[in-house]
């Protein structure tokens, strides 16, 4: 069953993409630049801000949620989607999700 899970979370990850590539080349570029373009939990992570920028909330907290299940060492990181988690349960108006990611967010 685990592997079902985490295949329809690529899927949903890659329909996601499909409809955002456009407005993600320019930071995928500046991620190669970077050597962060290897990194699963960077490229799921922006790809779920995007989403939270162009107000797909729901879409953006399921992808920000699954950059958080693969995990980084990286406290800044993990406090960025932390943050951006924050204000997708904001939109959502789900705010005790708001709470406890904004205090997982300042104790990073």
């Amino acid at each position: 069953m685990a592997k079902f899970n985490y295949l329809s979370q690529v899927w949903f990850i890659k329909c996601n993409v499909l409809t955002i590539s456009a407005s993600l080349e320019p930071t995928y570029r500046q991620l190669q630049m970077m050597k962060l373009d290897k990194s699963p939990f960077v490229i799921i992570s922006v790809i779920g801000q995007e989403l939270l920028a162009q107000g797909r909330y729901q879409n953006a907290v399921e992808v920000l949620e699954s950059a958080l299940k693969i995990g980084t060492c990286s406290l800044k990181l993990r406090g960025s989607v932390f943050s951006a988690l924050s204000s997708a349960y904001w939109a959502l108006n789900m705010l005790d999700k708001v709470r406890i990611h904004f205090a997982l967010h300042l104790t990073v």
